[in-house]
């Protein structure tokens, strides 16, 4: 296997390369895609002893942006901005851990029959990364007693050169078509779902600069959170647009896409990107249960007969038009993670191989662990650990690409 250090300078000067070249022809060379990034796992848990005996008092768990120190020097002022809101949203779980830690004390001091454990979470999501623009969602999920929890999320988009913000107005140069499109898709995917106000509340955040979107390798998604357009039962809204199928939506600069991309989404929730490079937008949801794994990619349920947990999607779409799935989980009891491949041709997910590998990377410090899960947005290059550890308890990493079979080439 090359050495870690080795690859980190081929990397770096692969990314200066690319960067440097995109800089001195923004106007018509496409972006690349990029890899490099990953989430740093932090866990939580605080305990409290009661007649019943110990009882989990708090939960939180932490997930920051984090990125290859090649990518770090290639891009300082993108960098920058990521490290300062990683200690940002850092001190506020610190700060909420403590007071409601406090408020779980005291709410379940109160509760007779029943204990509840209080919980606080943060996690991030990539949705693209090119050497154009890098975007990617904040989770945060929130359960300080009652029926249920309350989540949000929150789209970021920056700038890759500078990490400067990329405004609403940089991407798009028709307010009012834009918005007349949100509405009408929202009322046709969920026409009994909406409140009656719900168009007066989308324009009066697009006024304030506050809609809620990033942007992804084919287009825009923008996201609607519970309560804010409907009730809290319908979940997370989404709505699509890709460049190619309204392109007078946007300006020129932001309709430029990379060729090949790889792309991370959950579980459960759809994916919407155009899968041929055209004006048809293409569904794709993953869901495990009753012992089956169902690829649903338009309305096609692709079954595979099989155990699998904790599921990690990605779509890999290649610079020839291939798609692949891959879709890493845990499988049987042990809990080693694999990733299960396939490819994707018209409606139909065709398994083609599994992987013993997974996105998460372990290093061993004495006397813990330091977590981190690899985000694959590169098809072309990317990191990516074996199932298995080395003597100090730390994953082996290897460096990998997408072969013409959806299999890995390595080094």
């Amino acid at each position: 296997m090359i050495k870690k250090d080795h690859l980190l300078r081929l990397l770096c000067s692969l990314l200066l390369i690319s960067g440097a070249a995109f800089l001195q022809n923004a106007e018509a060379a496409p972006p690349s895609a990029l890899g490099g990034f990953s989430r740093q796992i932090r866990q939580a848990v605080d305990m409290t002893k009661t007649d019943a005996g110990e009882k989990e008092l708090f939960r939180q768990n932490f997930s920051g942006l984090v990125m290859e120190k090649s990518l770090e020097e290639a891009y300082p002022g993108l960098s920058g901005v990521i490290t300062r809101m990683n200690r940002a949203e850092w001190e506020q779980a610190k700060k909420l851990r403590s007071e409601l830690t406090e408020e779980a004390k005291e709410f379940n001091a109160r509760q007779s029959q029943y204990f509840y454990t209080f919980a606080y979470d943060y996690d991030v999501t990539m949705r693209r990364a090119d050497t154009f623009a890098v975007s990617f969602l904040q989770w945060r999920y929130i359960f300080t007693g009652g029926p249920h929890g309350n989540y949000d999320c929150h789209g970021v988009n920056l700038s890759t050169l500078t990490g400067r913000e990329i405004e609403f107005s940089d991407v798009f140069a028709d307010t009012e078509a834009l918005l007349d499109i949100l509405m009408e898709r929202l009322k046709e995917k969920h026409p009994e779902d909406l409140y009656p106000d719900f168009g007066k509340t989308i324009r009066e955040c697009a006024a304030r600069n506050e809609l809620n979107w990033t942007l992804d390798p084919r287009g825009v998604t923008f996201y609607f959170n519970p309560y804010e357009v409907a009730p809290y039962a319908c979940g997370l809204l989404t709505v699509s647009i890709l460049f190619d199928e309204q392109p007078e939506l946007f300006h020129p600069a932001y309709r430029q896409t990379a060729p090949a991309y790889a792309e991370p989404f959950f579980p459960y929730n759809t994916l919407m990107t155009s899968l041929n490079d055209n004006k048809k937008l293409d569904t794709i949801s993953i869901q495990a249960y009753q012992e089956k794994l169902h690829i649903i990619i338009n309305g096609k349920d692709n079954v595979l007969e099989t155990s699998f947990h904790i599921l990690r999607p990605v779509l890999l779409h290649m610079e020839d038009g291939r798609n692949y799935l891959y879709i890493e989980g845990t499988t049987g009891d042990n809990g080693q993670r694999q990733i299960f491949a396939f490819q994707v041709k018209g409606d139909s997910a065709h398994y083609i191989g599994t992987l013993p590998y997974t996105f998460r990377h372990v290093v061993a410090v004495s006397p813990q662990e330091v977590e981190f899960e690899n985000f694959l947005t590169n098809p072309n290059g990317f990191f990516i650990d074996r199932n298995t550890r080395d003597e100090s308890g730390s994953s082996v990493t290897d460096i990998c690409a997408i072969k013409e079979d959806g299999l890995l080439s390595f080094g």
